[in-house]
């Protein structure tokens, strides 16, 4: 309150209070009227309000007339007024507590009074005043006719109503008419002339009757002569007052599972009306959850109905209704809190699955685990005392607190002796005992460092063959530990400027040409580190010695990747051994001595065991696996070094983007074929003589190095040789071209002899058309480069009969001026690191490429103090390393400035690098649910989803996924990579509980499946999101735009994304009714996020085009298939390719759209009954309009048909009802049969029947559809058949409305 309140002024006021919630992209308000009304206190002083204080009175007076009134009022409410007489002729007069002055004793002789009055209030104040009375004949006053009924009822409420007339007998003079006293709040008014008497306004809970003294007094005489008349008028009620609580809030309590006769209270409402209108009933209407209470209606007492259980409940919140009777009846609302108190009625139970791991050099008496149960009683029921029951031999190596239920350990661990513990844990709460199993695993400590195979190594260089980054040898170690104690980093120590040493395999490679090097042989120190905390190392010597070439024989086990190099000039035993088995694969031995030719003997171990097909059956979504058994490929004899053989196709390759799960190719060793290991793209080697064979075969193998453990997936290779004239064969892998405005149109011309079959073709990087390359091979810039790109990425492609046989890759630099730069191979920007590994990993090496191919060094730099602080690079060499250890959940990937300066230039060009970390399974599951989104091209979705398993932070898993609930209506199966095959998924919502088991680990979850049909509409308005990041990040960043959009649905309609980690989302915005949000207003709600977001997420480059059909989609991307992104508990799964906007021709369902619009997850679908989509929708998925009009015209005949076919039933009916009118009843009547439920968004069903049906979904919904297509009609031929249509329609129509 800030101010004092008057009654007097303001009754009542009605304040409206607002509130709103402070949402990034759509804000939601509520309102709530608040009614204060001011109660009223007696603080004025009552007022007399006569105007005439000298009056003439009648001579003829009796005792008890009426000589004169005293208007007196108090604005105070519910106030009494008390008058008295005072004054020198008191005597003559009385008053009574109307304020009338009646006469009392005979006027005598005397002919003038004077009289004091005085007014008081319940309060004791007063008011007063003195009136003189003039004595004068009867015939100067004038006199009232006799009123028939002095008493008149008029109901509340009612305004400006004429209630009487009143007329005098003599008026000589002239008269006016007033009303003397009685109405102090104006609630009725006189018209002075006519004597005419109305009612203004009277509220009967105010003032329930009112005494009105009407006065006539002559015209033009002062003092007047009045005459005074009292009319009765009682106020009848209104149902104008609801009912009104005592109390807004009610609140009780009640024990669970307890069922009292006795009433929990009772709610009491009064009315200010009467009788009916005051006559009140209670009930229910919001809260009663299970109809657990019950109210009195009469009486008001509160209930339950049925035993409670606070669990379930423990707090109801109950909205009471009362009711008048009155005509229309009123309400009033007050809310009931009831208050369930527990019992203790429920066992303790354990929050999670008890499996903990602990380190072998855990100190006694360190805490292990902390058992963690709840109990849904309340606290004082829930006091758990914990206790393990173990094997005697294990019983003191774990100790538990009983009361807080700490675990520590009791005695030392040895993880060699004993590597799992398993003990029972029980937990009683007083009443309840309940037992789980714990599960602890001893995990190694690092006390072993590495061992290298040899005290020292000797490697050889050919001082004339070899070159820059030539690899002249490996070593090798092992570690004795497990896990990550047991992985390996190498290094040089100290760091040497000639040789480098790859941190992970720990091949040796030279920095130099070996023709520059001034001595022949070199002693290096290299040191072999593992990941434990703290790391141990060891150090091996090198040896490395110039010389020419000699012999060398080495083998290879493709499971290990590990290479066994001999160098020898005597004879040489080279076995090789599969490490899935015990057993030596292959032994050869050859004899060298007697010449320097060199002899290079390949040995490929491949096992056939049954094992291979047990595995293609359980593997699904781990391990690649060929597509077909035998694949032949046609090549030229005449092709050239580098030619492209063909791409080994594989199926079920992981989704993930890390890059240590990507599979892995190899081929048999031969003279002329050679695999590109990540791709399988087999690639010519060397010439192929004249005398080779029309047809050869090679083995292929494709695996995951990842998963050692499992065999490889094996296929023949044909090659069939022909005599058709070779495609040429791109020289360079990379073509780096500046573009200036100085620059021809012509960026580049490959000047090769093309054959018949073969053509140039942009294969990538040109969305927006920009460059063109003509047959004979000249790449131009057809089009005008945005100012936001300044570098594009080509890749161009030669190809012979659609297969490409060469491959290269074009970058296209824009400058302001011709000058000379430097770049980095896109490949070359960007690395994997692996989380949780120890700090001081190298992992990339930074390769400038020159525009002008001329020597320089280079230094670098890092630009970023922030990155600074996770990131080192060595300035001379460019080799990035680590400086801390990764963890993906915090951070996922990292943007690397770095400056490079070339030679002795002061200005550095600045690179960014970009370090995404790999992920290790170091987070459990979770036990929750997950939602996964699908969008499909049809109204069902069928086919498989990766990555089903439950809840985790990371994005490795191991175990399987089952369906736990049999009697789901969707068919699916799964593989052990939790990859789910879903025979058919309906549009909409789906809930599926699934199982997942990995080792002892079971979790029981639910999966909930929301399908959307993508449908035109959808596709058209999508925009595109761009950036450079992980799936893991697009996920996330999906899912939180989700959220942020609150009652608007997100829809994915495609992801594309390419090996350097481009991620391109086309996403359209749906608001609440279903409606496709314009490009523009969903870019905007895009471009906000992003503006409040961005720092959240680790995506880099970000782009948003408002066409996304445009940008993501072009000829190469209409191959069928789909892509998973996942984050911890959300998967979203979209069309990796472009859309074809085929929904209508698939779809089309006339009978479905006739009662409404089809409702996909909510969300409202393109349907033939909205008009304004109908037109539009059919010309643009049929080349002829008449189809068209032959499409609705079918549907709607189809569908007369079928109400036909109704009408007769129904007149069957009707049939036999007059036949035998007993054994029917009005419910057969034909104009009340009920055809069919049609539900709109937020509505309730509505009935039709058969002739209103007709009416309004034959002929006026279709209306619309045809008139669109009739007036796109060209031809005569095409107007004809619709108006024909019409007819047939409308007849119809006619022909069922006579029937019904």
């Amino acid at each position: 309150l800030i101010e004092t309140l008057d009654y007097e002024n303001v009754k009542k006021y009605v304040i409206q209070i607002q509130a709103k919630d402070e949402r990034e992209f759509a804000e939601n308000i509520s309102f709530v009227n608040v009614t204060v009304e001011v109660l009223d206190v007696p603080d004025n002083v009552p007022a007399i309000r006569n105007s005439q204080f000298d009056i003439y009175i009648n001579s003829n007076l009796g005792i008890g007339d009426i000589v004169y009134i005293v208007d007196a009022c108090d604005i105070d409410s519910n106030t009494t007024l008390q008058y008295a007489l005072s004054g020198l002729d008191r005597q003559y007069f009385d008053i009574d507590h109307f304020g009338i002055i009646r006469l009392s004793k005979e006027f005598g002789s005397q002919k003038e009074f004077s009289i004091s009055v005085t007014v008081a209030d319940d309060m004791a104040m007063t008011t007063s005043a003195s009136f003189s009375f003039y004595i004068d004949s009867e015939e100067a006053f004038p006199a009232f006719k006799q009123l028939i009924e002095p008493k008149i009822t008029v109901y509340e409420n009612v305004t400006d109503y004429f209630i009487m007339q009143f007329e005098t007998k003599n008026v000589s003079n002239g008269h006016r008419y007033s009303i003397a006293a009685g109405d102090c709040f104006e609630d009725f008014e006189m018209d002075s002339i006519s004597g005419k008497l109305f009612v203004k306004h009277v509220d009967r809970e105010r003032i329930p009757k009112f005494h009105l003294f009407i006065a006539v007094s002559d015209m033009n005489v002062t003092p007047m002569h009045t005459s005074y008349i009292e009319v009765i008028v009682e106020i009848l009620d209104s149902n104008d007052n609801k009912p009104r609580f005592e109390q807004a809030v009610y609140k009780a309590s009640l024990k669970e599972n307890e069922l009292k006769a006795d009433a929990l209270l009772r709610v009491t409402a009064f009315d200010d009306d009467l009788g009916s209108n005051a006559r009140i009933h209670y009930s229910i209407i919001e809260g009663n959850i299970g109809d657990a209470f019950r109210i009195d209606p009469i009486t008001g007492d509160l209930r339950n109905a049925i035993p409670l259980d606070r669990e379930t409940i423990d707090k109801y919140r109950l909205i009471i209704e009362a009711r008048d009777s009155g005509e229309p009846p009123l309400l009033d609302i007050c809310i009931v809190e009831v208050s369930v108190l527990d019992e203790n009625d429920n066992p303790p139970r354990f929050s999670k699955l008890l499996n903990v791991k602990i380190s072998e050099g855990t100190n006694i008496g360190d805490v292990v685990f902390k058992i963690k149960t709840t109990d849904p009683d309340s606290n004082e029921n829930s006091h758990n005392t914990y206790s393990i029951i173990a094997e005697s031999q294990e019983k003191d190596i774990f100790v538990i607190n009983p009361k807080t239920g700490y675990i520590t350990l009791g005695k030392s661990l040895d993880r060699e002796s004993q590597d799992r513990y398993r003990m029972k844990v029980v937990v009683n709460d007083g009443l309840f005992s309940v037992s789980t199993t714990l599960t602890i695993t001893v995990t190694d400590v690092n006390d072993n460092a590495p061992i290298f195979s040899q005290p020292l190594y000797t490697f050889e260089i050919d001082r004339n063959n070899s070159s820059f980054d030539s690899i002249i040898g490996k070593v090798s170690a092992h570690d004795l530990d497990s896990g990550e104690n047991s992985t390996i980093q190498f290094g040089i120590s100290p760091e040497s400027a000639l040789f480098e040493v790859d941190p992970l395999t720990g091949e040796i490679m030279v920095l130099r040409s070996p023709i520059s090097f001034d001595k022949s042989e070199f002693h290096i120190k290299v040191y072999a580190s593992d990941n434990g905390v703290p790391p141990k190392s060891s150090v091996t010597n090198v040896r490395i010695v110039l010389c020419g070439s000699i012999g060398k024989v080495s083998a290879r086990d493709l499971d290990s990747e590990e290479s066994v190099e001999y160098l020898s000039r005597e004879t040489i035993e080279v076995s090789a051994r599969d490490l899935d088995t015990t057993e030596s694969v292959e032994n050869l031995s050859r004899e060298t001595k007697e010449n320097d030719d060199i002899h290079k003997i390949s040995i490929m171990p491949v096992d056939h065991n049954s094992i291979m097909d047990s595995f293609e059956e359980t593997s699904s979504g781990i391990a690649p696996t060929f597509r077909d058994k035998n694949v032949i490929f046609e090549l030229s004899r005449r092709s050239k070094n580098s030619t492209i053989v063909g791409i080994l196709p594989v199926d079920n390759t992981s989704s993930s983007s890390s890059s240590s799960r990507k599979p892995v190719f190899f081929i048999e060793n031969n003279n002329f074929l050679r695999v590109l290991r990540e791709s399988g793209e087999i690639t010519l080697s060397n010439a192929i003589g004249a005398n080779m064979n029309n047809t050869f075969s090679i083995e292929a193998i494709v695996k995951n190095s990842m998963l050692r453990h499992v065999p490889p997936s094996i296929c023949q290779v044909q090659i069939m040789l022909n005599d058709y004239a070779p495609t040429p064969v791109f020289p360079e892998e990379t073509y780096i071209v500046s573009l200036n405005e100085t620059t021809s149109k012509e960026l580049l011309r490959f000047n090769f002899i093309m054959p018949d079959d073969a053509e140039f073709e942009i294969l990538s990087g040109n969305d927006g058309k920009l460059f063109c390359i003509s047959k004979t091979g000249s790449l131009t810039l057809c089009g005008a480069p945005t100012q936001r790109e300044h570098y594009y990425t080509l890749g161009l492609g030669i190809l012979s009969n659609g297969y490409i046989r060469s491959q290269t890759t074009v970058e296209i630099h824009f400058t302001n001026a011709i000058n000379t730069k430097f770049r980095i191979y896109p490949g070359n920007r960007m690395a994997w690191v692996r989380e949780n590994i120890s700090p001081g990993i190298r992992f990339l090496r930074l390769k400038p490429h020159l525009d002008d191919q001329q020597n320089s060094n280079f230094i670098f730099k890092i630009v970023d103090e922030e990155i600074s602080e996770f990131f080192k690079i060595d300035e001379n060499s460019g080799v990035l390393s680590t400086k801390q250890t990764f963890d993906r959940e915090k951070r996922d990937a990292y943007l690397i400035p770095i400056a490079i300066h070339r030679n002795g230039i002061t200005q550095p060009e600045v690179e960014n690098i970009t370090v995404f970390i790999d992920d290790v399974d170091d987070n459990p599951p979770e036990q929750s649910p997950i939602k996964v989104f699908v969008f499909s091209e049809g109204s069902e979705f069928f086919g498989d989803i990766d990555q089903l398993y439950p809840p985790d932070e990371d994005s490795i898993n191991s175990g399987a996924c089952s369906i736990a609930d049999e009697t789901s209506s969707l068919n699916v199966k799964f593989g052990e990579s939790c990859a789910g095959v879903f025979e058919s998924a309906p549009s909409g919502r789906h809930h599926i509980k699934l199982h997942y088991r990995e080792n002892d680990l079971l979790i029981k979850y639910d999966m909930e499946l929301l399908v959307t049909w993508l449908n035109e509409t959808i596709i058209d308005n999508a925009i595109l999101i761009e950036f450079l990041g992980t799936d893991r990040m697009a996920a996330e960043f999906l899912s939180r735009l989700r959220v942020s959009l609150q009652e608007m649905h997100l829809v994915v309609s495609s992801v594309l994304k390419n090996e350097m980690q481009l991620i391109r989302i086309a996403i359209s915005i749906l608001d609440r009714y279903g409606r496709v949000l314009p490009p523009l207003e969903t870019k905007k709600i895009a471009e906000k996020f992003f503006s409040k977001k961005q720092n959240n997420f680790n995506i880099y480059d970000l782009k948003i085009y408002e066409n996304a059909l445009v940008k993501n989609c072009d000829s190469r991307s209409t191959e069928k298939g789909f892509i998973t992104l996942r984050s911890k508990d959300t998967i979203w799964h979209s069309p990796s390719s472009c859309p074809r906007h085929k929904i209508l021709k698939n779809q089309f369902n006339f009978g479905k759209t006739l009662k409404n619009s089809t409702i996909v997850n909510d969300i409202k679908t393109w349907n033939c009954g909205n008009e304004t989509n109908c037109g539009s929708a059919f010309s643009t998925e049929t080349p002829s309009l008449l189809k068209m009009i032959l499409l609705c015209g079918s549907a709607i005949l189809l569908f007369s048909l079928i109400l036909v076919s109704l009408v007769l039933g129904i007149l069957y009916i009707r049939r036999q009802a007059r036949k035998d009118p007993s054994k029917t009843n009005n419910k057969h009547n034909v104009t009340d049969i009920h055809l069919v439920p049609t539900y709109e968004a937020s509505a309730n069903p509505k009935y039709y029947t058969v002739e209103n049906y007709v009416n309004e979904h034959l002929y006026a919904s279709k209306q619309g559809c045809l008139n669109e297509a009739y007036s796109q009609m060209s031809t005569a031929s095409e107007r004809s058949v619709a108006s024909s249509l019409q007819s047939l329609q409308v007849a119809l129509t006619l022909l069922l409305q006579g029937i019904a």
